[in-house]
């Protein structure tokens, strides 16, 4: 685990609290998201970042520490599939309606053991007893890397859809057969710029062919994805093609990832 030396981190974190890593506006055009969704904004503006050693070492920082909680967050969902024989996947009730995160199904293997028994798994994930749980999301949940007025609130998601890993309501996930790609060609995870409370099943909609969001719009086109096998890499949004980008989320393409996924 990536460790911070106290007083580099209390150093570069003091740049960003004294104004000088303004987090960038949203744009005037941008649409009013849902009341359960926000947009997120860099921590540290790029453009800044770009003429500033200081804040190009603070949003480095920012990454490694990101790219560490998504690492965790593979290994967690490995250490699931050991102990269940299932990968995790939302909660459902016996009608098949999401009630809540595999996030939570997670809290046991993130050293989050005492608050997942606290959790009622028969009902949402906004129902009055698990809604007063939402504001104590674990750290390994939170990127670094944004800013976000509401707490509880969590850029770390999953692909869902019928081309996807996530949101096959009544399978089962299990490695290999759900991934028959490969662990390490399919994504399980990235940094949104739209941020969800922790508990809320879901993520973000893909059907081949269909245009995806731009999720990485508060990562300068640079979000983090983390991957089945566990490792965590920066997405190029710049050079990835949209098609090699849907070979990576589609479990079950059979095509070869472009030159472009690692240029």
């Amino acid at each position: 685990m990536l460790r911070i030396h106290p007083l580099t981190y209390l150093a570069l974190l003091g740049l960003a609290l004294a104004g000088a890593a303004r987090p960038a506006l949203a744009q005037k055009d941008d649409p009013e998201p849902p009341a359960d969704v926000e947009m997120a904004r860099p921590a540290v503006d790029p453009v800044k970042a770009a003429g500033d050693a200081k804040l190009a070492a603070l949003a480095a920082l920012q990454q490694r520490m990101s790219r560490n909680n998504m690492a965790q967050i593979g290994i967690a969902v490995h250490n699931y599939h050991d102990a269940n024989g299932r990968l995790p996947d939302d909660v459902l009730d016996p009608a098949g309606k999401p009630l809540l995160s595999w996030r939570v199904l997670l809290l046991p293997y993130v050293e989050q053991a005492p608050l997942y028994r606290e959790f009622r798994l028969s009902e949402p994930w906004d129902s009055k007893h698990n809604r007063a749980l939402l504001e104590r999301m674990p750290a390994i949940y939170s990127s670094p890397r944004v800013t976000l007025r509401q707490k509880g609130f969590t850029v770390y998601q999953p692909f869902t859809g019928p081309n996807a890993v996530f949101g096959q309501k009544g399978k089962v996930l299990r490695f290999p057969g759900s991934i028959p790609d490969g662990t390490s060609n399919t994504i399980l995870a990235v940094e949104s710029s739209t941020a969800v409370p922790w508990t809320k099943p879901g993520g973000i909609p893909f059907v081949r062919g269909k245009a995806l969001p731009d999720f990485g719009k508060a990562f300068n086109r640079r979000p983090l994805a983390v991957m089945f096998d566990g490792s965590a890499r920066v997405l190029n949004l710049d050079r990835i093609l949209p098609a090699t980008l849907e070979n990576a989320i589609d479990p079950a393409d059979g095509f070869p990832l472009g030159r472009d996924w690692n240029d």
